[in-house]
């Protein structure tokens, strides 16, 4: 009886989560959604709806993200319907959320932030949202690079690499001090600058931000360097991010850890999340797994694949439903 009660409740969970394709195509259709035509919704949802079920995404959710996309006030990213038909899945697949998006944007579009044309900023707030990019240290970055009492950059130079160091992890300070210890020493501006980067990324986050090599391994800036001579940084930027689960049950990067409990003690003692996402065979793989199927290439597979609920996230929802 236990066992049987045990797969009914599992089922239910599965139920509960479940995105059905009527109520999705109704979302597609809707003046409020993606105001497509019922034909093509009805099509998308039959099409979408499984896979979104998988990642445990509901209409609500999406319809958060497209609210976030739409609105043209300083919480939204002003795209055309259009556009947010092209980017709303994608985006939402990536488990972004819409705070974090709409705060990447007002920072890339903002006078006070990093100045950027509109049509920029909004591409590049999606991009660095499914990066994982931290708004606030991207504006940090960024004025470091160009304040007069900093690096004192051209703005172009500065806001390409702020995005560059953002999406690093650099840190701010660190990279302003380096600087200027750099300069001091006589090295021209930009060896100086070339100099400060390694160090600025190395004193990311305190130094404990780990990301995942070739070997699905997860390893500090540091151990990176180590490795991987002088060649670290970029393979660094572009190696999928360490995640940890937090109290509630969740997976986060280092950056929402520190922004939530604003104590880097909590991400030190708290478990590795293992990592799942869709493959292209609609299968489910953790880290390793992808790296099996893909070889070589799984990183970048990895890093435009649809993120699901970390293992010990989906256990532990499971485990809670069962105990209520």
């Amino acid at each position: 009886m236990r066992c049987i009660a045990l797969l009914l409740l599992g089922s239910l969970v599965s139920c509960q989560l479940a995105v059905t394709p009527s109520d999705l195509a109704n979302f597609f259709a809707s003046s409020k959604g993606l105001s497509m035509t019922s034909s093509d919704a009805a099509k998308l949802a039959a099409q979408e709806a499984p896979k979104l079920t998988h990642c445990a995404i509901t209409v609500s959710m999406l319809q958060a993200l497209r609210d976030t996309m739409y609105v043209s006030t300083q919480h939204g990213l002003d795209l055309s319907v259009t556009q947010i038909r092209q980017f709303l899945l994608p985006v939402a697949y990536q488990q972004v959320e819409p705070a974090n998006l709409a705060s990447l944007f007002s920072t890339l579009y903002s006078t006070n932030g990093v100045d950027m044309q509109k049509s920029d900023a909004q591409s590049r707030a999606i991009e660095l949202a499914e990066l994982q990019v931290d708004a606030s240290n991207l504006q940090s970055l960024f004025s470091a690079l160009y304040a007069t009492s900093g690096l004192d950059l051209p703005k172009k130079d500065a806001q390409q690499q702020a995005l560059e160091l953002a999406v690093a992890g650099a840190n701010a300070t660190q990279l302003k001090l380096a600087y200027q210890g750099f300069t001091r020493m006589g090295k021209s501006k930009q060896d100086a600058l070339q100099a400060a980067i390694p160090e600025a990324v190395l004193a990311g986050f305190n130094g404990l931000a780990r990301r995942h090599a070739q070997d699905t391994t997860p390893y500090t800036a540091a151990e990176f360097q180590t490795h991987f001579g002088g060649n670290w940084e970029p393979i660094w930027a572009k190696s999928p991010q360490e995640e940890r689960v937090a109290n509630d049950h969740h997976a986060y990067g280092i950056a929402d850890f520190i922004k939530y409990y604003k104590d880097s003690w909590y991400w030190s003692e708290a478990k590795t999340a293992t990592q799942k996402r869709l493959a292209d065979d609609g299968k489910p793989y953790t880290m390793e797994e992808f790296q099996q199927y893909y070889t070589s290439t799984w990183q970048q597979k990895w890093l435009g694949a649809p993120v699901l609920p970390c293992a010990e996230c989906s256990q532990t929802a499971q485990q809670q439903f069962i105990t209520v």
